[in-house]
């Protein structure tokens, strides 16, 4: 799997930082280690830390060696994100975890935009929000936001009660990406003509399941072929 970490490294996140560092570690070393891993940190601006690597010391590294300062540019860092794994990812999942307060005030790509690049390419895209909820219109607006980005494209977003819960958090989160499957289908409408196509997933058997994934795709042709 090829695999983003995009971590908030604006001013609002200074007294989360060193935690945050700790938990995208404790999520990589939960994850498999075949996996392909990048680092982005973002503020105002976005910054590519580390290129794909699986080796914790150096994406340990990377973490650290940022100051938080700035405003927030969220969609921004999604979209270069994504851009970075269709230029260079070499498998074929691929994931977007971003830690982030949610406030986004700095970005210039809508979130339309972001949400529409990730079903074009089958990106999935996971959140860490630590919301503001001092701030109850902002926290609200957030939330909507990641919720919206992550749900569309077969992810989902955590909301911890408290810092300390961060690491839990992200370990539980990279298990429960490792436990997923993939599914192919040939639709039997093959035009590729940009239009969004629904999916929906319907597990039978006994118990309870809940099913998690992409809501759609993007009829476009891929890249490569």
């Amino acid at each position: 799997m090829s695999v983003g970490l995009l971590i908030d490294n604006s001013g609002s996140m200074r007294l989360k930082r060193s935690k945050v560092e700790a938990a995208a570690l404790a999520f990589v070393r939960a994850s498999n280690p075949l996996d392909e891993v990048f680092v982005v940190n973002f503020a105002d601006k976005v910054r590519l830390d580390v290129g794909f690597t699986n080796d914790p010391g150096i994406l340990e590294a990377g973490l650290a060696r940022v100051d938080s300062i700035g405003g927030t540019a969220m969609r921004d860092a999604l979209y270069a994100a994504q851009q970075y794994l269709q230029d260079h990812a070499s498998r074929d999942r691929r994931v977007l975890l971003v830690v982030t307060d949610g406030n986004d005030n700095a970005s210039t790509i809508s979130e339309d935009a972001v949400q529409q690049l990730a079903e074009e390419r089958g990106v999935a895209i996971y959140a860490v929000g630590l919301l503001n909820e001092a701030d109850r219109a902002k926290a609200k607006q957030a939330r909507r936001e990641l919720d919206r980005l992550t749900a569309t494209t077969g992810g989902f977003a955590y909301y911890p009660e408290s810092l300390d819960e961060v690491g839990a958090v992200t370990v539980e989160l990279a298990r429960q990406i490792r436990k997923q499957y993939t599914i192919a289908y040939a639709p039997s409408n093959q035009a590729l003509d940009g239009r969004y196509r629904t999916i929906r997933v319907v597990v039978k058997g006994r118990g309870r399941f809940v099913v998690q994934t992409r809501a759609g795709y993007r009829a476009v042709r891929q890249p490569g072929d």
